[in-house]
């Protein structure tokens, strides 16, 4: 939880707001002049299966796009780490466009047996 607070404080942060209620957010760190990463999503339980995290993304892509990043990434558990909740990111990112890139295992700073898998988006 520490780990989120402090890349909410420093990086980019989009919300989804409905009036006055967070439904759901988006923390990008810029990697360089030409490339962001997605560090954190969500978008509360409830309200998934409603356009938001669609929106969020959509947001997201064409606001970088007006700032010069050329692709976006992003990092999940793999396949092979039995998740389900895990098949439903991964499926997500795929219908917004991201592609597969890579699995790495061990990633730095990830738990051994937590495999990352490695999307990207052209933007």
């Amino acid at each position: 939880m520490i780990a989120i607070r402090q890349d909410l404080q420093k990086h980019l942060l989009y919300v989804a707001m409905d009036v006055d209620e967070v439904v759901g957010f988006v923390a990008i760190k810029h990697k360089n002049n030409h490339v962001s990463e997605i560090l954190w999503m969500t978008v509360k339980k409830e309200r998934q299966k409603q356009g938001i995290g669609s929106a969020l993304i959509d947001h997201i892509v064409n606001d970088l796009r007006a700032q010069g990043i050329r692709l976006l990434e992003v990092k999940t558990l793999s396949d092979d780490v039995n998740y389900p909740l895990y098949e439903i990111t991964r499926h997500f990112y795929e219908v917004m466009g991201f592609m597969y890139l890579e699995t790495i295992d061990p990633y730095p700073g990830w738990d051994q047996g937590n495999s990352c898998a490695i999307y990207v988006k052209i933007l």
